[in-house]
């Protein structure tokens, strides 16, 4: 690793707490971040990112919080829509239950919620419609 370029360096990294993600599950993943990247940087919310783009598993809800509170400010957004995304697929009704208690200030909580909506859009337009009304108060 350290003959890598820095870019690539990132890359191997990030391979890697997939590969420990994979073997340790997101338990892996949580003790193993702050071993590899600086919380703030490129590589803390890539992996971050990833993580929330995979399968969440049982206990979503709580590691979704970690995650969206792990998250550089900058990255939120993203990482929230991805999140979302792969969450809705998986199991919507849990996804919806967690965006419920969401608190209204979250920075994220609109792109979390309009991600969601994409997600249910063709199977639920009756939800659909009201979670649009909860992302245009916001």
């Amino acid at each position: 690793m350290r003959e890598c370029s820095p870019s690539d360096k990132d890359a191997q990294l990030a391979k890697f707490a997939k590969e420990v993600e994979t073997s340790q599950g997101f338990a892996g993943v949580q003790r193993l971040i702050g071993r590899i990247a600086e919380p703030g940087t490129a590589l803390y919310d890539k992996i971050l990112r990833e993580v929330a783009g995979r399968d969440l598993e049982e206990a979503a809800g709580p590691k979704a919080d970690w995650i969206l509170a792990q998250v550089s400010p900058a990255a939120a957004v993203a990482t929230a829509e991805t999140l979302m995304k792969q969450w809705t697929e998986t199991d919507p009704l849990s996804a919806s239950e967690w965006l419920d208690v969401v608190p209204r200030p979250a920075p994220w909580r609109r792109a979390a919620i309009l991600a969601f909506v994409k997600g249910i859009e063709p199977h639920d337009p009756e939800a659909t419609a009201q979670w649009r009304l909860a992302a245009g108060a916001l």
